[in-house]
């Protein structure tokens, strides 16, 4: 039996007919999921998501009402009327899976979101009813048990006071949230990944130093990554490329003994086994290795010593391995038997750059001298200085530190039988976008831009942790103003193409 062969989906060309049609659908009650299933079968070339229709909408560019929902309330349900040659498309596909059946004026009102995303699948009920079994839940949210099978699920309840009259009411809510995974897997077109160009890494002469002290350039955690267009398939960068290059002008200036690279450099969000993965985040890994084996490379010619230390992000890979593909661990090529394949030194062709790995995370670590520890981290507390501070209650020497994102520093003098010690904890803050663009908890952070000078003596010397703050591309550096270059970002697409 031949195989039916699939067509090929391009972006989305929205049209002024394709807008209007987009419109009708959603002031006639369609929801979101609905409007998708309904276009991807009229027009097989695009690839409709909810995201894309639903941007469309925030942008003003449909005229519909701009809140209407993506998901309906239980409680207060209108019957969605379906025209009948779309309720028989519908049928006809084997994988229909009809996610809401109304719409619902008040975006906050209490109801089931259903969220499809490839395989997975996000379920998130709120309302006063606590669902007597998860299969009651399921039902009652118009959930195909015979296509999607429950991975795992939380159950919250918290209590609201109202005051009717002169008596305070206490109202319980309920919360269950499940992760689905489809029991018949769809099969997934992978896009073509272009090759990269090689690219000759020449040494560049160092200038001859003036002092006998050493030099340290230390850069923090770059989060190197992107987000990907649904409409145009452009890339938005998590890091910042005018805050790296400002590091890259430094190392051009002071020609350090040693670049310390402090980890999570690489952000590889479609790796994460902790958060739920955003069809933005798909196949952009390639994109960021090619990027962050650029800035290496350019880095790499101005210091004897490169070191890149391993942060909980590069971890991912390494965990994603072991818990999806197991084959996969610890796979080496059979002429290259200390390599492994699939790990981020490999990936960016470390060994051929001359960098060290310290890894694993979180046990990596560089010492500059017998006092002075570098590692990525692992504590984080909310607040300015905080971490900094809890790290030097049982601090042994001084540490510089990534992972938190923050300018911070914070010293401990102690009084030993064996004389007057005086710890430092430092940790030069982020290189990457802190305009909310870097998936966390929230868009609005307590971050700061910077890096870090240390010069230092060997052994068992003095150190002076010189910190720099990065401000919107520009730095002040030694009574010098240092700006990003605008010339920098075509070279870097010249070269990565």
């Amino acid at each position: 039996m031949a195989k039916t062969k699939k067509p090929h989906r391009h972006y989305i060309k929205w049209t002024d007919e394709l807008k209007e049609e987009v419109s009708n659908l959603l002031e006639r009650g369609y929801t979101y999921p609905k409007c998708c299933e309904i276009l991807n079968r009229r027009y097989p070339e695009y690839n409709f998501t909810l995201e894309s229709i639903r941007s469309q909408k925030r942008s003003g560019t449909l005229s519909v009402n701009p809140r209407i929902p993506l998901s309906p309330s239980k409680y207060r349900r209108k019957k969605q009327v379906l025209e009948p040659n779309l309720l028989d498309e519908g049928k006809k596909n084997p994988y229909y899976q009809s996610t809401t059946k109304d719409i619902e004026d008040d975006d906050e009102a209490s109801g089931h979101n259903f969220e499809t995303h490839g395989n997975y699948a996000i379920l998130d009920y709120r309302g006063e009813d606590n669902p007597a079994t998860l299969d009651d839940l399921l039902a009652s949210c118009d959930v195909d048990t015979e296509i999607w099978d429950v991975e795992r699920y939380v159950v919250n309840k918290w209590e609201v006071a109202m005051k009717m009259g002169e008596t305070i009411v206490h109202r319980p809510l309920f919360q269950v949230k499940a992760w689905l995974v489809r029991k018949l897997p769809v099969v997934v077109e992978f896009p073509t990944i272009k090759t990269i160009r090689p690219i000759v890494y020449k040494p560049k002469p160092r200038k001859a130093k003036k002092c006998k002290d050493r030099t340290a350039l230390i850069i923090p955690d770059a989060q190197v990554g992107f987000r990907k267009s649904f409409d145009d398939g452009s890339l938005d960068p998590f890091h910042d490329r005018k805050a790296l290059d400002i590091c890259l002008q430094m190392a051009e200036k002071h020609q350090p003994d040693e670049i310390i690279l402090l980890g999570d450099m690489l952000d590889l969000p479609e790796w994460s086994d902790k958060f739920m993965i955003s069809p933005e985040f798909y196949w952009t890994t390639q994109p960021s290795i090619n990027e962050l084996y650029w800035w290496i490379k350019e880095l790499r010619q101005y210091c004897e010593k490169m070191i890149y230390i391993e942060g909980n992000h590069e971890l991912r890979m390494a965990k994603a391995v072991v818990k999806n593909i197991v084959a996969a661990y610890n796979l080496k090529p059979a002429n290259e038997p200390e390599r492994q394949v699939l790990t981020v030194p490999t990936l960016l062709a470390l060994d051929e750059l001359g960098v060290e790995y310290c890894g694993p995370y979180p046990d990596g670590e560089y010492w500059i001298n017998d006092n002075l520890r570098v590692h990525h981290g692992q504590l984080a507390r909310k607040g300015g200085g905080k971490t900094a501070s809890a790290m030097l209650n049982d601090a042994r020497n001084s540490e510089i530190i990534g992972h938190i994102h923050r300018h911070e520093m914070a010293q401990r003098t102690v009084h030993p039988r064996g004389g007057i010690k005086t710890y430092v904890v430092y940790s030069p803050g982020t290189v990457a976008r802190i305009d909310g663009v870097v998936p966390a908890y929230q868009t609005r952070n307590d971050w700061q831009q910077g890096l870090a000078l240390v010069h230092y003596q060997e052994g068992n010397g003095l150190f002076q942790i010189v910190p720099y703050n990065i401000h919107d591309g520009v730095c002040m550096a030694d009574g010098e103003v240092i700006k990003a270059r605008k010339t920098i970002l075509s070279h870097l697409e010249k070269t990565i193409k």
